[in-house]
């Protein structure tokens, strides 16, 4: 670990200052309970897009640590985690978000088992020392935990593997003075730079990734590959030699991904044909400079709020085919046509299409009474409507009860129509889980082959059910909206549904 000498000296002193930072007494939080009003669930973060970690019944009491806005942080049992505060009759006085900042020391610490951004800055800085041959996925892991000894070993720290705060105000330190000032590029690195090293390595063939911005470790390899073929010493690093190779070869220029993805800082014909449709749709004020900016990025986002998607700023298939949609719809007064304009010496943007994935659609398949129809013909998206309700039946136990739509571009979102409704699926699945359950799914008298989760997530639009947020329903080839792709479990389960039709 020959990087490590360069920063030991300026450890010490950070971990004084940490320690004396550590030594403040924590104020007492206030005592109180709370008795969920509803099937509830217990999640990791303060969110309804974050894990579940258990359910707390109708009527069962748990311990409420502190109140910060529509949420509390509750113990139940062994775990520790938040609950819609809505969801609770609470009694005694919790403590503020506030008046318990002091007393949560631990939200400075983290160790293994932890999740969040805080962790995976913390990766970045140790894989940028050298201590963590891995990515930095946020999670912490017996990985990270090992990084973290070896740092506070050559920190002079407790090595517990635990980063308090001694250990965080100490790596920042050592990454503060061991920041490279020779252009180099490596992994961990983030940034514009970044994205310039990995389009031009895309551009040449060593990469097959997306230009994300941040140096992992399929850039890493790449890197490593075009500097053998270059006759270069094979580190992984991209110091000033291999960029300028690099540059040299790929014509001093970056290319475009070739990815049916566009995202914020992508400059290509397919961001100006969607900035296009977005202008045309209202949703930017811009011009279509062909370069995907912030602007463009609001624009993306607010688009895919209002059509239910997952708004990310990331316009990838469903997105799309979504504007390309509304673009047929709104022009020339909703008429359609691929291959003709309807109106003379307009502007080209209502002909635009944008290059999408081509989704193959499988011919529809019966069996006994059992519909089993691929979600890309867009027969089940244009039949069930938002807000319609439909029958869920779980072909395992039989149970049924009502659905109604939430939303959904790649696959179906719903949510239990009553309390009554969610009681029964809280009873099918047991505990949270994204694994998925095979069902029939009954509207207007046709039953389809599908399958369904059970996690409880994002936003809702019926608040008297008892549910909090919303669940995927799938069917065939049906994709996810995070990632764009095709979920595996929910897949098996649809084709069981079909199987089980009798």
């Amino acid at each position: 670990m020959n990087r490590l000498t360069a920063w030991k000296r300026w450890t010490a002193a950070a971990v004084a200052f940490a320690a004396l930072a550590g030594c403040m007494p924590a104020a007492r939080a206030a005592s109180a309970s709370g008795t969920a009003t509803a099937n509830v669930m217990v999640r990791q973060k303060a969110s309804t897009s974050s894990t579940a970690l258990s359910t707390v019944k109708k009527g069962q009491t748990v311990t409420v640590l502190s109140v910060d806005g529509d949420w509390a942080k509750v113990k139940d049992g062994s775990r520790t985690g938040y609950v819609a505060l809505r969801y609770l009759d609470l009694s005694g006085t919790p403590s503020s978000s506030s008046s318990s900042s002091s007393s949560s020391s631990s939200s400075s610490t983290l160790r293994k088992g932890d999740e969040g951004e805080a962790v995976k800055a913390m990766q970045k800085q140790l894989i940028s020392l050298g201590l963590l041959d891995a990515d930095a996925t946020g999670l912490f892991g017996s990985a990270t935990r090992e990084a973290v000894k070896a740092f506070q070993r050559s920190a002079g720290i407790s090595a517990d593997g635990v980063a308090g705060k001694a250990t965080l105000s100490a790596l920042a330190a050592a990454c503060s003075t061991s920041l490279s000032s020779s252009g180099s590029l490596q992994k961990g690195d983030e940034g514009a730079e970044v994205t310039s090293l990995q389009k031009m390595l895309i551009q040449l063939g060593y990469l097959s990734t997306d230009a994300t911005g941040y140096y992992g470790s399929a850039t890493k390899k790449a890197v490593l590959d075009f500097q053998k073929d270059a006759g270069l010493t094979a580190d992984g690093v991209a110091g000033k030699a291999t960029r300028s190779a690099l540059e040299k070869k790929a014509g001093g220029s970056s290319a475009s991904s070739s990815s049916s993805v566009l995202r914020e800082g992508d400059e290509s014909e397919a961001v100006k044909a969607m900035q296009k449709l977005l202008i045309q749709a209202g949703y930017l004020k811009t011009d279509a400079t062909g370069f995907f900016g912030s602007a463009t990025a609001a624009a993306v986002r607010a688009f895919q709020k209002d059509h239910d998607l997952s708004a990310d700023g990331i316009a990838g298939a469903a997105t799309l085919t979504l504007l390309n949609k509304s673009s047929s719809q709104t022009s020339s007064g909703g008429s359609s046509g691929s291959g003709s304009s309807s109106s003379s010496g307009s502007s080209d943007s209502s002909s635009v299409t944008i290059p999408t994935e081509e989704i193959p659609v499988e011919d529809t398949q019966v069996r006994n009474g059992v519909i089993l129809e691929d979600w890309w013909s867009g027969k089940i998206d244009a039949l069930i409507k938002r807000g319609q309700t439909f029958t869920v039946t779980d072909v395992l136990t039989g149970r049924s009860f009502t659905c109604a739509r939430y939303g959904g571009g790649n696959h179906l979102d719903a949510e239990p129509y009553t309390a009554e409704d969610s009681a029964i699926y809280f009873d099918i699945f047991g505990t949270p889980t994204w694994s998925a359950r095979a069902i029939w799914l009954t509207f207007d008298g046709e039953t389809y082959a599908a399958a369904m989760n059970g996690m409880p997530h994002g936003g809702e639009k019926i608040t008297t059910n008892n549910f909090d947020g919303q669940f995927c329903i799938h069917f065939l080839n049906s994709r996810t909206h995070g990632g764009d792709r095709v979920n595996d479990d929910m897949q098996a389960r649809v084709m069981e549904a079909f199987q089980a039709a009798r």
